[in-house]
């Protein structure tokens, strides 16, 4: 018996049984049954209704009939049946394929789901405004108790330019930062909120227009600061620094207590203020916080998403001036 060529080719590899080239792929299943199709049908067994479940899938029920119809054609059967468009029962082929694919599916999203969590794994810096972290932790402690448990995701707390320059020096990944609107973003960001700027100071407080304005403020590198000096300074307003602070909490109660002037976001004005807009003080642009992170890695894109829904009506993305020089 002469059989030595054909284990041969089997031994090296290049030939099925078949006679086909065994480094060629072997397809299993039908290439027509799709997930959706398979989806549709468990969804339609399990709700026995066709209108509940497009509802369960977000789809219309056009759409899920449609599945149904394609899926009982590739198999040859009628897996529901039904009259004038209402599911009456699932018939016994219905009912065996049923049990079938159910596992099959789970499987599927399970794999799914392991495929994600591997893929958030690591660390997010994030860097925000001291008077943003509240809302920033609140979204994080919901999303790391769920999909982003594998995740760390340190948080730095500071003004604007400082968390800035932080992160174009690759040492924080994504940031949040106050810029006024008027000006460009010194680099490409989302735009989560805008809103007006006024001047302030508590109702005891009396403007002299011959006298500095007494400037409560935060500490340099601050979008507010920045925003209120430039603005006095244009005008050939006098001022001085009567309080400086790290906290909005700190500069609302200097403020309170008569120090002098602050100028705060409409949101950030505290009960027990006057507004002194049109007192002889310059008119203030608006105020947006933005937020961007560094393009290169789709995780940080994922913590970016994640903080910017915790700010309604966020804007598109807007591009970037080139960087001043300082």
């Amino acid at each position: 018996m002469q059989d030595g060529p054909a284990q041969s080719d089997r031994r090296e590899g290049t030939n099925d049984l078949n006679g086909a080239p065994a480094s060629s792929p072997r397809i299993y299943g039908d290439p027509r049954i799709t997930l959706d199709q398979l989806r549709a049908f468990v969804a339609i067994a399990d709700s026995g209704n066709f209108h509940l479940a497009a509802q369960s899938l977000h789809r219309s029920q056009p759409a899920i009939t449609h599945k149904l119809k394609q899926l009982e054609q590739v198999l040859g059967t009628t897996l529901v049946s039904r009259r004038k468009g209402r599911v009456m029962n699932i018939t016994e082929s219905g009912v065996r394929f049923l049990m079938a694919i159910r596992e099959s599916l789970q499987q599927v999203d399970l794999a799914v789901e392991a495929l994600r969590e591997s893929k958030l794994h690591g660390q997010v810096r994030v860097g925000a405004p001291a008077d943003t972290i509240a809302k920033v932790a609140s979204a994080l402690a919901v999303a790391l108790t769920g999909p982003y448990h594998s995740l760390e995701v340190p948080v730095t707390a500071g003004v604007s330019n400082h968390l800035l320059r932080e992160f174009e020096a690759h040492r924080l990944d994504v940031v949040l930062f106050k810029s006024p609107e008027s000006a460009s973003p010194p680099v490409p960001c989302r735009r989560l909120s805008v809103e007006p700027m006024h001047w302030v100071a508590s109702h005891e407080w009396r403007p002299k227009a011959s006298d500095p304005v007494p400037l409560v403020t935060f500490y340099e590198g601050c979008a507010h600061r920045e925003t209120a000096i430039d603005a006095l300074v244009h005008a050939g307003r006098k001022w001085r620094l009567s309080c400086m602070a790290g906290e909005l909490g700190n500069v609302r109660a200097a403020v309170l207590a008569g120090l002098g002037v602050a100028a705060l976001a409409q949101s950030e004005i505290p009960p027990g203020c006057q507004v002194l807009d049109g007192q002889g003080l310059p008119a203030l642009p608006r105020m947006q916080l933005s937020i961007a992170m560094h393009a290169h890695d789709t995780l940080y894109a994922q913590v970016a998403d994640l903080l910017a829904q915790s700010w309604r009506g966020a804007a598109p993305a807007r591009q970037a001036a080139p960087l001043a020089a300082g």
